[in-house]
């Protein structure tokens, strides 16, 4: 299964346009024409997450006839860090800043060409699953400070081993999305150039999930037997 898209546009043609270029692109897409539709959507994603079927990306025209793409991206940011993609008619830069300063990743003009969108959003989506900003992050009573290397719970720092360390980073970047032992595998490869096999994941997993504790009687790390772990708690940047 491709990769889940939130598409909000009002303008059916565009919209069926858009949607059409990204299913002939691989990925999925979820499409809204209202700001309700979408928040729908949003409310429905985030309490029913299946293996494969996490929103990875909204792309979310500003002007909604029942409300503003800004107050769409505003109710994202407050749950979810998945890369938010304006595309729009208006190109004033005082719109932009305002779109970016909500959280937005980026902002695409119309009229645009279609390989500028696959561009930016395969962009994105490449930064998401790797990149966390050097900012400080909320979720649940935990605070990280990837620029300082700090982690706090409840208010007290806490240490944590490198190898730990990599896997919050992780799952902070991808919150509320199911992902794969593999692919948290092949992530630990790639960023400490370290081998962890399978075993020691489960290892250094369980290791995490006892020092972070509990949020309201909830693991920060939720198990997806058959397939991985989920962050099971909200993220926001502080």
């Amino acid at each position: 299964m491709g990769v889940q898209i939130l598409l909000v546009e009002d303008d059916k043609l565009l919209g069926h346009a858009v949607g059409t270029l990204m299913k002939e692109n691989g990925y999925e897409v979820k499409l809204a024409g209202t700001k309700l539709e979408a928040e729908q959507i949003l409310n429905y994603a985030m309490k029913h997450v299946e293996p494969g079927n996490e929103l990875r990306m909204a792309v979310i025209d500003i002007n909604l006839p029942d409300g503003s793409g800004f107050d769409l991206c505003a109710k994202i940011r407050k749950c979810s860090m998945i890369p938010i993609l304006f595309l729009t008619a208006n190109d004033e830069e005082e719109s932009i800043v305002k779109g970016l300063d909500l959280g937005a990743d980026d902002y695409i003009v119309k009229p645009f060409r279609k390989s500028e969108l696959l561009s930016r959003m395969k962009a994105h989506l490449r930064r998401q699953s790797i990149n966390v900003a050097s900012e400080s992050y909320c979720s649940g009573n935990l605070r990280v400070d990837f620029e300082k290397h700090e982690v706090y719970i409840n208010g007290k720092q806490t240490e944590l081993r490198p190898v730990e360390y990599e896997l919050l980073r992780i799952f902070i970047a991808n919150p509320l999305m199911i992902l794969k032992r593999g692919v948290l595998l092949d992530k630990m490869w790639d960023q400490n150039e370290n081998f962890v096999d399978d075993t020691a994941l489960t290892v250094q997993v369980s290791r995490l999930r006892s020092q972070l504790g509990k949020y309201e009687g909830q693991d920060y790390i939720a198990t997806v037997r058959g397939y991985g772990y989920r962050w099971s708690i909200p993220v926001v940047r502080s």
